[in-house]
């Protein structure tokens, strides 16, 4: 709860009340309900940027048949099986993404940041050597 005196941004939404207090309602952003448990992409994120060898990582939300799913890239020189090892020791099985880019060098913005429009073009359904 808050009052209007600040101004926040979160990942929330939410609504004023009437004695000035702020409501929250549910959650905005991309948590996804994998088999009725709650993942959120930046926590499987986190995991593949903590493993050794792996220099950057984005995960994300997408759907297949009305079913959440996740994606991940992941720039490394490490074989996908390696990285889907390591991850499978790191975290429980629903969490773990349904499709992956490995490359070692994986395409950046102008900003050195990684180019997630670029990579969400592509399936995910072969490991890409240089991207």
């Amino acid at each position: 709860m808050a009052t209007r005196v600040g101004h926040w941004r979160l990942g929330d939404f939410g609504e004023w009340n009437g004695r000035g207090e702020l409501v929250l309602l549910g959650r905005a952003g991309q948590g996804a309900n994998i088999g009725g448990k709650k993942v959120h992409p930046l926590e499987v994120e986190r995991v593949l940027r903590a493993l050794p060898g792996v220099t950057d990582a984005a995960v994300w939300l997408w759907q297949s048949h009305g079913r959440d799913l996740l994606a991940a890239v992941v720039e490394t020189a490490h074989l996908r099986a390696e990285i889907e090892r390591a991850l499978t020791a790191r975290l429980p099985a629903w969490k773990l993404p349904k499709t992956y880019i490995i490359a070692r060098e994986l395409p950046r913005t102008a900003r050195g940041k990684l180019d997630l429009a670029a990579l969400k073009q592509h399936d995910g359904s072969q490991t890409i050597a240089d991207f």
